[in-house]
């Protein structure tokens, strides 16, 4: 035992997680391999093993640790290596001591007697019969109403000022240049308050039970359903409604993988729940904390972070055939070489196009290799599933974005991901580099997926016909990009 067994269970930890694709190592697993690195013979027993890992381990805070290991659960039996803190970590935890020395009473007694004033005139029974005078801005007495006071009386418990008022579904006053003094709806509502009543009571029922689809289906905007939620329901939700800043403070606390708003959300607080300080902090503390910290994100673009942060895709996709098709390709006419065509004047915004496939792109990537993984372990073949590989995420070169398996034949699959956010349609269109295209003429294992809809209810992939696109790009001249367009017949 000592350190010979230390560095063989070190390099068996590195063995486990580089082919799981995990984070963390089953203590069983780690026996086996320390068993196949040492030979059956030479072996340490298992309570050595497990001797020698509790001795140099610490229990896990989220933000790395200075011991060999970093034990995510004792009863759990799984460890991952520990790394060398960042300058950013140790930061970060200095940041954490500094803000736990804050008096909580000098915000906590202010919220707390603001919202019990909330709460005393807008109880969540009384929310079934409110009218509109007393749920709208703009009309006389509105300084009284529902949601004035969540939006101004209670605006430094989180802002939800910065967009129009049409956020509420209904409000009287004015519209662009329409001048007079009247009441406004929102599209979803039909000018029937009763509408706008009835998702109010569904999101707070909703939000009671911490149902995150029912909320997020909810018609009301994003930011007001978030100020709703966190007034009366502070110990389930943070005072955080921007999708964007949820995304910068996951990132920020070391996360990679950014689901849609209301899980992330719920996210942020399982961080906050697993720091030992942090957890006995209240969500308003914690939000507190994050904008303090953090404070650089209310100057940066959203595009900026929705760029660097782009959301995964929650819902289960289907895979379909589309057989039949009718494809018609034609180099861009953007392209150089390409032929000249008479068009109207046009300038296309192409930085906004690109940052728009870089977001949609890296989605739907993600989406596809997690699919492929769950669609190999479905199938029986684990083994496959752990060799899966993002290629585009360390590789831009290869002319294709996911490395899987067929698993009936165990043949690899070369997968290029085309998605979008628009609906599936029988009708579609996608650009498609040179580098693709010639991964596909001389690659037999190249396929290309597309994705419709990957934010919405009903994603689903298509794979095209990769020998009809063959033929097609064969008549083509070279330029540097093409444009796919195909109809299902």
């Amino acid at each position: 035992m000592g350190l010979a067994l230390k560095d063989d269970i070190i390099k068996a930890i590195s063995i486990i997680t580089e082919r799981t694709g995990e984070e963390w190592a089953p203590l069983k697993d780690i026996y086996r391999e320390v068993e196949l690195i040492q030979g059956k013979e030479n072996a340490n027993d298992g309570a050595s093993v497990r001797e020698t890992i509790e001795r140099y381990c610490k229990s896990s805070e989220h933000f790395g640790g200075t011991e060999l290991f970093v034990v995510k659960e004792k009863r759990s039996g799984l460890y991952k290596l520990a790394h060398e803190e960042t300058d950013e970590e140790r930061a970060l935890k200095k940041s954490i001591e500094f803000f736990n020395k804050e008096d909580d009473n000098a915000y906590n007694s202010e919220y707390i007697s603001l919202r019990q004033a909330f709460l005393d005139k807008f109880p969540i029974k009384s929310l079934e019969t409110i009218d509109v005078e007393k749920y709208a801005l703009g009309h006389e007495g509105y300084k009284d109403s529902f949601c004035y006071w969540l939006e101004t009386r209670l605006e430094k418990f989180g802002n939800i000022h910065g967009s129009f008022a049409n956020k509420f579904g209904v409000y009287f006053g004015r519209l662009g240049e329409d001048k007079e003094n009247k009441w406004r709806w929102t599209k979803w509502t039909d000018g029937n308050f009763e509408v706008v009543r009835e998702e109010l009571v569904k999101l707070v029922i909703a939000g009671e039970r911490l149902d995150l689809e029912s909320i997020t289906e909810n018609k009301l905007s994003p930011m007001f359903k978030g100020k709703i939620l966190v007034t009366y329901f502070p110990d389930k939700y943070p005072n955080i409604f921007s999708y964007e800043h949820v995304k910068y403070f996951l990132k920020k606390l070391g996360e990679t993988e950014y689901p849609p708003l209301e899980v992330a959300k719920q996210r942020l607080l399982q961080i906050k729940n697993r720091n030992s300080t942090m957890k006995k902090w209240s969500n308003l503390k914690f939000s507190n904390f994050l904008y303090s910290t953090f404070s650089e994100v209310m100057l940066l673009d959203k595009k900026t972070i929705d760029e660097e942060t782009p959301e995964i895709v929650g819902k289960e996709l289907t895979l379909t055939q589309s057989s039949g098709l009718y494809v018609r390709t034609q180099a861009s006419p953007d392209d150089e070489g390409s032929e000249k065509v008479e068009k109207k004047k046009y300038k296309p915004d192409y930085l906004k196009a690109t940052e728009y496939k870089t977001r949609t792109g890296a989605s739907g990537e993600k989406a596809v290799f997690d699919f492929e993984r769950k669609h190999l372990i479905e199938s029986g073949h684990q083994d496959l599933a752990e060799k899966v590989i993002h290629v585009s995420k360390e590789d831009d070169s290869k002319g294709y974005d996911v490395l899987s398996f067929d698993p009936e034949t165990g043949a690899e699959k070369h997968i290029e991901v085309k998605s979008t956010k628009a609906r599936s349609s029988k009708k579609v269109s996608f650009y498609i580099t040179i580098n693709e295209i010639k991964q596909l003429m001389t690659d037999d294992k190249h396929i290309i997926y597309y994705i419709t809809d990957i934010y919405g209810e009903h994603p689903g992939i298509k794979q095209l016909d990769s020998e009809q696109l063959k033929k097609n790009f064969a008549q083509l001249s070279c330029p540097v990009l093409f444009q796919v367009n195909f109809s299902e017949q």
